[in-house]
């Protein structure tokens, strides 16, 4: 393989690399800060509700609680809204307008051991009518749990577009990285050749100082003694 070949190959992968890189890296913090945006709301709307159940004097029994319910009710637009009250024995109470999330048996399981406690959290993903949700169940006093939720919708949108620009750029990269690896090796060559020139000037040039045999005879006859002379 020619020089010129293996530097636009290397060149071709070096820029390939750094463009991946820098995507991936994109992404993963795009993807990083929707998720600490997601839980600081769900964690921010659990304890607030968790705040007001503790609030409460003399609470009776189920009642009390959902009560609470009334004052968190679903708000059109926003994505992270209180979704149900869980009781130890697995009963819940839908929040006003809100829509009954589809827990795994395991997820419920959890929860009501939440209940049971009246402390604690746990996160998973469940779904209500076929919209993916983060979900947050948090133990807000013995016998009962708060399950907040937030419509992951959005978040999966801003994802999806950002895996596209990466996915494009990435594209784009290797459709160009033959073209940059080209330039560069012309660089490199023309870079070498000036060099080569440089080294050239500097050289002495040498000079054949050797007299021809003509100039060797008419010295011989200059120095040969006149017949006056003799």
């Amino acid at each position: 393989m020619s020089f010129e070949r293996r530097v636009t190959l290397a060149s071709a992968a070096a820029v390939a690399i750094a463009v991946v890189l820098a995507s991936a890296t994109t992404y993963v913090l795009v993807r990083n800060r929707l998720h600490h945006h997601i839980n600081q709301s769900l964690t921010t709307l659990a304890g607030a509700f968790t705040d007001a159940a503790q609030s409460i004097d003399h609470p009776h029994g189920a009642s009390s609680y959902t009560a609470l319910l009334r004052r968190f009710p679903v708000h059109a637009g926003d994505p992270t809204n209180v979704a149900q009250l869980v009781t130890a024995g697995g009963a819940t109470f839908t929040v006003p307008r809100g829509q009954s999330l589809n827990m795994a048996q395991d997820a419920l399981a959890v929860v009501t051991d939440l209940a049971s406690a009246g402390s604690g959290h746990f996160a998973f993903d469940a779904t209500a009518q076929g919209e993916p949700f983060r979900v947050l169940a948090e133990g807000v006093a013995p016998g009962f749990a708060i399950v907040v939720t937030h419509s992951l919708a959005e978040a999966d949108s801003t994802l999806g577009e950002s895996g596209s620009v990466v996915r494009g750029s990435v594209e784009v990269t290797l459709a160009r990285g033959p073209c940059l690896g080209q330039t560069l090796t012309r660089l490199l060559v023309a870079d070498r050749l000036e060099e080569a020139g440089d080294r050239r000037a500097a050289e002495p040039v040498a000079t054949d100082l050797q007299p021809t045999a003509t100039q060797r005879a008419a010295v011989r006859h200059d120095d040969a003694p006149s017949p006056a002379a003799r």
